[in-house]
């Protein structure tokens, strides 16, 4: 079995990844024709999800996507927790701590508020 990737952000930005990363497996040729190459395999089986991660409704579309909470898993929040507030980052974390099990591991990008004054 492989490993499950799980891509969860929202439609409008899941779809213009899909439409860039097909993009780059076309090439043109001299008379300005386009063909299409083969995508790399990739190791593991990626399941994308469109949901958002702002409110609580990512974790029903994650595990009705096939995500098992059972299971070791790691997590890697890298550039989002910047356009959140706290109320949902603090959400966010609350539910990803409902989806660990034993074993799995959390990274995430986080910028500290600085004031001044």
């Amino acid at each position: 079995e492989k490993v499950a990737m799980y891509e969860v952000d929202v439609d409008e930005v899941l779809q213009e990844k899909e439409r860039i990363l097909r993009g780059l497996y076309t090439e043109c040729d001299g008379d300005e024709h386009t063909r299409s190459m083969e995508m790399p395999q990739l190791r593991c089986r990626r399941v994308v999800v469109g949901a958002d991660l702002s409110n609580s409704t990512w974790k029903s579309a994650l595990v009705k996507a096939g995500f098992d909470k059972t299971k070791p898993s790691a997590w890697v929040l890298e550039g989002l927790l910047y356009y959140f507030e706290q109320d949902e980052v603090s959400l966010l974390m609350l539910g990803v701590r409902t989806l660990l099990s034993p074993g799995s591991v959390l990274c995430a990008s986080v910028i500290k508020e600085t004031r001044c004054g």
